[in-house]
Order: structure tokens, then C-alpha cells, then sequence
């Protein structure tokens, strides 16, 4: 647990060996400060890259009431996790004037659940919001503001049920319940077997 704690000008990492096991577990980072970065390095105010393989993984984050302001640099975030599983929570954070993403997460684990809720997020990069391939996020009740000419957020969902998205159409399905409706969250195609009988 890290809290109530102000980094002036330094970063919190953490990094991945790529031999042996590297699991960090249980992490909270709760109301710290993370001040005028100075970045000539390509890493975020809160940086853990890890690699994509079973050994090395972030199980069960939570990142609350934190403040982000100020991140210098090229493709530099205000948080970038990688390989994560578990339960994943950003909850009344403030992230501003950031190089790259507000928030980036990639290669995430298919168990992997994140909350994202009641942030005020902006960035000067490409997208506020990086979350490619998680498999479930509820977005909820944030203020995302990009940078002028840029996206808000960017998250490849092919459907969602309530605030829940989901990355493909089958995985919604397997994931519904009785009386949930399904939401295509964006354009999708889909061949149709031709061997298949077009009545059923």
C-alpha cells in the first residue's frame, strides 16, 4: 500500500524480470500526489511493464483518490499497467497534463475485471484512455477531456451489457443472464457459413 504520499519530480515502478515468476499482488495506491515529471525516459508516473507471459502479472489493483499532474516526455502516461488479472478499480482519481495516456493498460488477462469510475481524466496525447483488449470495464461517471484534435478514450468493445463492454459479441452472450439485453457498441461483421441452414 502506498498513501498519502507526494512524489515531486520521481516515479513509482515496477518491472518484470522475464525469467522466473514476477507476480505483484494486492496493490493500493490510495490519495498520493505524483508532481512536475520531468521525462526523458518513456515511462509513466506509475509505471509497471510487464511482460505478456503466464509468469509475470499485476494481480488485483486499486488506484483511488490519487492526483496526477503534469508528465513530460513522448509516449509518457500517467499510469501504465501491464499484464494485469483481477479485480482492476480507478476510482475518484484527477490526472492532467499528461505526454501520452491519462491511463494505458495492455495485455490484459481474460479474468481481468476493471472499474473505472467517477475520474476526471485528460492528456495531451493520442487518447485519455488506453484500454485495449480488457476483456470486461465498467466505465462510469468520468470526465474524460482530450487534447484538441484527439479521442477521449479508445476501447475496441463489440457489445455491452448495462456498463460492462465486452471486447467480442460471443463473449457478451456467454457472459448474459436471463432478462440482460445486449448492446452492439460498435460496427461489427460476421461471415455466415454458407453450409448452415439459413432458416434456424
Amino acid at each position: 500500500t502506498v498513501k498519502d504520499t507526494t512524489f515531486d519530480n520521481s516515479r513509482f515502478v515496477l518491472g518484470g524480470q522475464r525469467a522466473g515468476d514476477v507476480i505483484y499482488k494486492d496493490l493500493i495506491f490510495d490519495n498520493n500526489k505524483f508532481l512536475n515529471i520531468v521525462n526523458n525516459a518513456s515511462m509513466a508516473a506509475i509505471h509497471m511493464n510487464l511482460a505478456s507471459e503466464d509468469n509475470e502479472y499485476i494481480e488485483n489493483f486499486t488506484f483511488t483518490d490519487n492526483v496526477i499532474d503534469g508528465v513530460t516526455g513522448s509516449n509518457n502516461s500517467g499510469v501504465l499497467l501491464k499484464s494485469i488479472t483481477g479485480d482492476v478499480v480507478f476510482e475518484g482519481n484527477t490526472v492532467s497534463n499528461v505526454a501520452w495516456n491519462a491511463v494505458q493498460i495492455a495485455n490484459a488477462k481474460d479474468d481481468a475485471n476493471l472499474v473505472i469510475k467517477d475520474n476526471e481524466f485528460q492528456s495531451n496525447g493520442s487518447s485519455v484512455l488506453n484500454i485495449a483488449a480488457a476483456p470486461n470495464v465498467i466505465l462510469e461517471n468520468n470526465i474524460v477531456t482530450p487534447a484538441e484534435g484527439k479521442v477521449g478514450s479508445w476501447y475496441p468493445a463489440e457489445a455491452k451489457i448495462g456498463d460492462v463492454l465486452y471486447a467480442t459479441l460471443p463473449g457478451a452472450v456467454d457472459a448474459a443472464e436471463e432478462g440482460d439485453t445486449i448492446v452492439l457498441a460498435s460496427d461489427i461483421e460476421y461471415e455466415v457459413n454458407p453450409t448452415a441452414d439459413s432458416t434456424n
